[in-house]
């Protein structure tokens, strides 16, 4: 009886760690948009600091819509970084490819601050979106606000996985990487 005792536990232990789940592993993918491809000619002016904000919806978990108002947040797919460091981290790439080492401090300077506004994959609709708003400030004049923009891209997507997803998301960010640099060359003329 007292073996019985005994055993009992250590097999509860064992049954709750997981050794008879027939549950299968389900191995967790992570997921980074890469470096831009797009880049933004700095050459005119310089690019003191920039900044991305996201909501705590958007963080490491991917985004995926399976209905008009219901959102799954994938415990398998995630991203290696907050969208927003991801985000920052493009905007930057793009920005110090093509600045030149020597800037005329003379040249406008700015800072650009943007928030995430949505980042999901839309399952039924079969596309991904990202929309993110974006405003530029004159930093040598206390932060005086040029503009704000909401950009809102969209990309359809034959089958949605997580790799569709990040691959979607990079071209995205490269498009509003592009709309920025038009605007900020429209503010210099």
């Amino acid at each position: 009886m007292k073996k019985i005792l005994i055993l009992f536990p250590l097999m509860l232990l064992l049954a709750g760690c997981g050794i008879f789940s027939t549950e299968p592993y389900i191995k967790t993918y992570f997921f980074d948009i890469g470096s831009p491809v797009a880049k933004i000619n700095a050459s005119n002016f310089k690019i003191d600091n920039v900044t991305f904000s996201a909501s705590s919806m958007y963080r490491q978990k991917m985004v995926f819509r399976v209905a008009s108002n219901t959102i799954l947040f994938d415990e398998y797919n995630r991203w290696t970084m907050s969208p927003d460091s991801l985000l920052r981290r493009s905007f930057v790439m793009a920005v110090l490819d093509s600045a030149t080492q020597y800037q005329n401090e003379e040249l406008p300077h700015y800072s650009i601050v943007g928030q995430i506004m949505m980042l999901e994959a839309d399952i039924p609709g079969k596309s991904v979106s990202l929309g993110v708003l974006i405003s530029l400030y004159d930093t040598k004049e206390s932060k005086k606000l040029i503009w704000t923009h909401l950009f809102a891209q969209k990309k359809p997507v034959h089958k949605i996985t997580g790799q569709t997803f990040a691959k979607s998301v990079r071209e995205l960010v490269d498009n509003i990487i592009n709309e920025v640099g038009i605007l900020i060359e429209k503010n210099i003329k």
